[in-house]
């Protein structure tokens, strides 16, 4: 929830001020080049980068594909690539880009 609330500011030109990952504190004007405020560090939105990893999230997987989540989550279950660790549900990589090889023309 807090990446789509800062993907959101971030579309509007907005950054948040983030205190140790706590709520949020304030906002203000992205200014270019500006990564601190006068107490805390400025937390932008930054891009998945899914070519080293194993797993991704939904989100990243979203990113990934370039799709929304329900179709990020129709082709990750013909991919058979959920992995369920505890309440987190994250997805093999290299089977969704297996399935979409396969899948392609």
């Amino acid at each position: 929830m807090k990446n789509r609330i800062l993907k959101a500011l971030a579309s509007f030109g907005l950054s948040v001020c983030v205190l140790a990952g706590s709520s949020v504190v304030s906002m203000a004007e992205e200014t270019p080049g500006k990564t601190e405020c006068k107490e805390h560090t400025w937390k932008t939105t930054t891009e998945y980068k899914t070519e080293n990893r194993l797993t991704v999230d939904i989100e990243g997987l979203m990113a990934m594909l370039s799709c929304g989540e329900v179709t990020a989550k129709k082709i990750a279950d013909y991919a058979e690539a959920r992995v369920i660790v505890g309440r987190r549900v994250l997805y093999n990589v290299d089977k969704i880009k297996k399935y979409i090889d396969a899948m392609a023309v």
